[in-house]
């Protein structure tokens, strides 16, 4: 009897750590939270499970389930104090019913007690809280011969998991919540941008797509507000980022840049936070990290989509303080900077894959600058071809010039 209880009790434990595990993977829960249901499926005896989360109007909607049928799915709608389920989000209270056929308020919109014609079904019914109220609820059925099988160890279960699930819920509001204040900040930025004939020392533009980035630049360079710029490699992020630097109060400060997909992650810790002596084999003295070095000014950084996720918290922290401790230092340096971020990646994709963090992502994704690539702004073509012209000229004491034709072939180029 001990060995059993021990057994069941290891195996409740494990369920409930692989299912904090699958929660914690990503923020898309209708993905994890079915996934969560198919383990809890495999480990006990159950037949089937479906969560329904709240909506407006006290109305309740299947968010994931497995073993129903699409058609099934379709059906997973309830309102508060309907059904079993609605009862119990609106109550708030757990409830077993152990045989469905002979409950009235069972309403079997999903054809539960279908499954199995003769057999005892039994409903197993958890409400979902976060926040001291109820987001959801959690049902599972499974069968119940003779009405003789107790249930408390699978409520229990099912009332942590409830409660893990409870918890992904309110992160996924709450991140979503920032996000669309986040997308209603950059919409009114975007509203004032107007077209205009504005250049940039050192960048070819006279497209309409680069006039736009050219007065988004503008707009931003005079605030403190990190910006990300996206697009293609070689659409000129580095330059646009110095131009930004150029155009705003810290230009007599200094620009620092530092390409983070060319680092280990040790190596880029101690390059953008820095050392002291004797940190690690070859520390020979006290090193400032390019944080310092662009205090005051700005500092640049790179292909952010590859750093790893150890160092995304690291880097989370620094943006929320601004403040970090040097590699084998204890003390505290606090630094003014202005962040300007490049990537070439999707980090909205990335984020739904679990491979960048949310929270991270929202940071620093307050203003972006989309960079056209060239085969979208081909009329830029002819004076970017000038301009490097001119410079060979210069360099050269030469005075060549295209033909007609030449230009024509640069233009259409694919």
């Amino acid at each position: 009897m001990a060995n059993t209880q021990a057994s069941e009790s290891r195996r409740e434990l494990n369920a409930v750590y692989e299912v904090s595990k699958t929660l914690a993977t990503s923020l898309d829960v209708g993905k994890t939270f079915r996934e969560a249901l198919n383990y809890l499926l495999q480990a006990f005896d159950w037949r089937r499970a479906f969560v329904v989360t709240s909506e407006a109007e006290g109305k309740l909607r299947g968010l994931c389930s497995v073993g129903l049928t699409p058609d099934e799915r379709e059906r997973l709608q309830f309102r508060s104090g309907e059904g079993i389920v609605g009862r119990v989000y609106a109550n708030g209270i757990q409830v077993v019913v152990p045989n469905v056929s002979a409950e009235p308020l069972f309403l079997n919109r999903t054809g539960g007690a279908d499954q199995s014609p003769g057999d005892c079904v039994a409903m197993l019914v958890t409400p979902i809280r976060a926040d001291r109220r109820t987001v959801g609820v959690l049902a599972v059925d499974c069968l119940n011969p003779g009405e003789l099988r107790g249930f408390s160890a699978d409520l229990l279960v099912l009332k942590m998991v409830a409660t893990l699930m409870g918890q992904a819920l309110l992160l996924n509001r709450s991140v979503s919540a920032a996000h669309d204040s986040l997308q209603d900040e950059v919409r009114r930025m975007h509203k004032v941008l107007k077209p205009s004939s504005r250049q940039i020392d050192h960048v070819v533009g006279v497209s309409a797509p680069m006039q736009d980035v050219f007065e988004q630049v503008h707009q931003v360079a005079p605030a403190r507000t990190t910006v990300l710029l996206r697009g293609e490699s070689g659409t000129g992020k580095e330059m646009i980022a110095r131009a930004i630097h150029g155009l705003s109060p810290r230009k007599r400060e200094a620009f620092v840049g530092v390409n983070c997909a060319a680092l280990t992650e040790s190596l880029l810790e101690s390059e953008l936070f820095g050392h002291e002596k004797g940190s690690f084999t070859g520390a020979q003295g006290m090193r400032k990290g390019r944080f310092e070095m662009a205090h005051g000014g700005t500092l640049f950084l790179d292909e952010i989509g590859d750093i790893s996720p150890a160092f995304q918290a690291k880097l989370l922290r620094v943006l929320q303080e601004r403040e970090f401790e040097r590699v084998g230092g204890s003390s505290p340096v606090k630094v003014d900077v202005r962040l300007i971020l490049a990537t070439n990646r999707n980090l909205e994709r990335m984020v739904q894959a679990g491979e960048f963090r949310a929270d991270l992502y929202y940071r620093i994704n307050v203003v972006s600058i989309l960079l056209p690539p060239l085969r979208e702004r081909r009329e830029d073509i002819p004076a970017m071809a000038k301009h490097f012209l001119d410079r060979f000229n210069r360099e050269n004491t030469r005075a060549v010039q295209f033909s007609p034709a030449a230009m024509r072939v640069m233009s259409s180029c694919y």
